[in-house]
């Protein structure tokens, strides 16, 4: 995308996530401000990376799905293969041409393509972007109760000052 990505990321390891941001963020920084000559002219990105633990079931396709979709989205190509910077571009591109990426962890189907170029519904994308902005896991209800505390997620606090207390 012109001002932002997203990554579909599957860490094996505890932390993996993190060291991996790090490292790919600060390479792509210095490269991009040597390449611009804007070395020493502030920051590039504007806060830290966004994560979110997601079920490894039709959640995880629903996540993959509206990453490939995201350039059709913003109406900047007519159909999802047509983004030669996303997952279903580039596996529109002969084999040897192709980054080595791994496996994807959730069978997709035989009918992906078609099912990305049809539209979300405005429900899955706002429960997505709400996972975005509050980094809550994306799953069932039970899911995510069974695994919110080995996930660290708390939900988060209504804004403003705490109501007092009357006695």
């Amino acid at each position: 995308m012109p001002n932002h990505w997203h990554l579909l990321l599957w860490p094996e390891r505890d932390g993996q996530l993190a060291q991996f941001m790090m490292r790919l963020t600060t390479r792509h920084v210095r490269r991009w401000l040597t390449a611009h000559d804007q070395v020493g002219t502030g920051h590039l990105y504007q806060g830290r990376f966004k994560s979110f633990a997601c079920q490894s079931d039709k959640h995880l396709l629903t996540v993959a799905r509206y990453i490939d979709r995201n350039a059709r989205r913003a109406k900047l190509v007519a159909r999802c293969e047509d983004w030669p910077w996303s997952a279903v571009g580039q596996s529109a591109l002969p084999s040897e041409l192709r980054p080595g990426l791994s496996e994807f962890p959730v069978e997709r189907g035989e009918d992906w393509l078609s099912w990305v170029n049809e539209p979300q519904t405005k429900s899955e994308e706002e429960s997505i972007r709400a996972s975005v902005r509050t980094s809550r896991p994306y799953g069932s209800k039970e899911w995510i109760q069974r695994n919110r505390q080995s996930l660290g997620w708390t939900p988060p606090k209504p804004p403003g000052r705490p109501r007092k207390a009357l006695n």
